[in-house]
């Protein structure tokens, strides 16, 4: 490489580096001035949850003939 095109890129590197350098000093200054301040207090009522919750279940039995009959032969086991 000539020292001519040595030179252009460490030129064109410079400037880079200047425009990082300048957005880092103009959003610094915003990114501080919007930290704002944050409260954690407990509300002045106690928190209520209503649960209005139904539950069903429904049990579907199927049973088979041979089954069926050993139950009713068997009853006093069931």
């Amino acid at each position: 490489m000539t020292e001519e095109r040595l030179t252009a890129d460490a030129k064109i590197a410079n400037r880079q580096d200047m425009k990082r350098i300048m957005c880092i000093a103009i959003a610094a200054p915003a990114l501080l001035a919007s930290g704002g301040c944050v409260q954690v207090a407990a509300p002045d009522k106690p928190i209520e949850i209503n649960l209005n919750i139904k539950i069903e279940q429904q049990v579907v039995l199927r049973i088979e003939g041979a089954v069926k009959d050993a139950i009713e032969e068997n009853s006093e086991i069931f």
